[in-house]
C-alpha cells in the first residue's frame, strides 16, 4: 500500500475520517482501520495498473508523487462510498480525483518521470520477418 492512516489524516480531520469509515457514525469512536486499509489497497492497485506498464513494481522506495496520488484516490473513494451530499465539495473532490488520474496517465506515458525508480526495459519486437520471392507473379498466372 502506498499510504497509511497517518497520510490520510494529512488530508482530513480524524473526526471526518471516523465518519467516513464507519457506517454507523452515531456509535463510532475510532477510525475503521480495516475498511480504510481496504480503500487504500484498492487505490494502490489502481496506481499499479497505470504505472506498472512503465516501471518495475514493487517500488523499493515509493516516490512522494505516488503517495500523494494514493491519498487523493483514497480521499475520493472514502467520499464516494461515505455519506456525502454537499455538491460544491463533491465538485472539488471530483477535480482532485481527475487530476490524480491524469497524473497517473502522464506517468504511464512518460510525460511525468518518477525519480529514483527503475523503468522497465523497452520491449522491442523480438521477431524478424522475412519474405521469399513471390512465385506466382501476374506474368506466371496469365499463362493459365
Amino acid at each position: 500500500m502506498y499510504c497509511n492512516t497517518d497520510d490520510i489524516l494529512t488530508t482530513m480531520s480524524r473526526e471526518d475520517l471516523i465518519t467516513l469509515t464507519n457506517p454507523d457514525v452515531t456509535t463510532a469512536r475510532d477510525i475503521d482501520v480495516v475498511y480504510l486499509n481496504k480503500i487504500i489497497n484498492d487505490s494502490s492497485k489502481i496506481i499499479d495498473g497505470y504505472v506498472g506498464s512503465r516501471y518495475n513494481l514493487p517500488f523499493t522506495t515509493v516516490p512522494s508523487i505516488i503517495i500523494t496520488i494514493c491519498k487523493e484516490l483514497t480521499f475520493y473513494s472514502l467520499h464516494t462510498f461515505g455519506n456525502f451530499s454537499d455538491a460544491d465539495k463533491a465538485a472539488v473532490i471530483q477535480k482532485r480525483y481527475d487530476k490524480a488520474i491524469s497524473m497517473l496517465k502522464e506517468i504511464a506515458s512518460g510525460t511525468i518521470v518518477l525519480e529514483n525508480v527503475t523503468e522497465k526495459e523497452s520491449s522491442e519486437a523480438l521477431y524478424r520477418f522475412s519474405s521469399k520471392t513471390q512465385i506466382y507473379t501476374s506474368d506466371y498466372l496469365s499463362k493459365f
